[in-house]
């Protein structure tokens, strides 16, 4: 097989999964590389804020960084090549023996997933919640949550010039800091 993203109905309980160190930001490579060999990988992924001087970029980024999942089976498969592969710096083993990754994980990740890889991992908030936000003009402040007038919304307060400032906001764009 040779499919950069696996589906839900690739999902085997058969086949069995393993993590892949990659090189920093280039996962993508490394997929792509793993695929041409025959191998079947999984890179789940999340869109991700870059501020580069004033400008404010959303790119899709790798959910785990410098990490992606790969099927195979251990006792038929050779998965020797893994590790010399471009964009590869090693698959994640104990004991020169590939560490398995539990198929309940990814079974979820996929689950969750579009068919671009892009992970839905809206966060479960509660009105008084503290949460940073990480994208938009207010990347990196923390809010209050005030109000959860839709699943996919929520209002904050930011303190912005010592006031609290109501601000509605995707939730995908919340991290849950701590409870207040």
């Amino acid at each position: 097989m040779t499919d950069s993203m696996a589906h839900n109905s690739r999902v085997d309980p058969t086949r069995d999964w393993y993590l892949v160190h990659t090189h920093m930001g280039r996962e993508h490579v490394a997929a792509l590389n793993l695929n041409r060999q025959g191998f079947v990988t999984f890179l789940p992924t999340q869109l991700k804020s870059i501020r580069h001087g004033r400008k404010l970029k959303t790119v899709q980024a790798a959910y785990f960084p410098a990490y992606l999942f790969t099927a195979f089976d251990q006792s038929s498969d050779r998965w020797s090549p893994i590790n010399n592969t471009f964009g590869v710096r090693r698959l994640v083993s104990f004991s020169d023996r590939p560490a398995r990754v539990p198929a309940a994980i990814i079974s979820d990740l996929i689950d969750r997933s579009d068919d671009a890889g892009l992970v839905n991992a809206l966060p479960t908030l509660a009105m008084g919640d503290q949460v940073r936000i990480n994208a938009g003009p207010f990347t990196g402040h923390l809010a209050l949550i005030e109000q959860l007038p839709s699943q996919s919304r929520a209002r904050v307060l930011i303190e912005l010039m010592k006031q609290p400032i109501p601000v509605e906001i995707d939730r995908q764009y919340l991290e849950l800091s701590r409870k207040v």
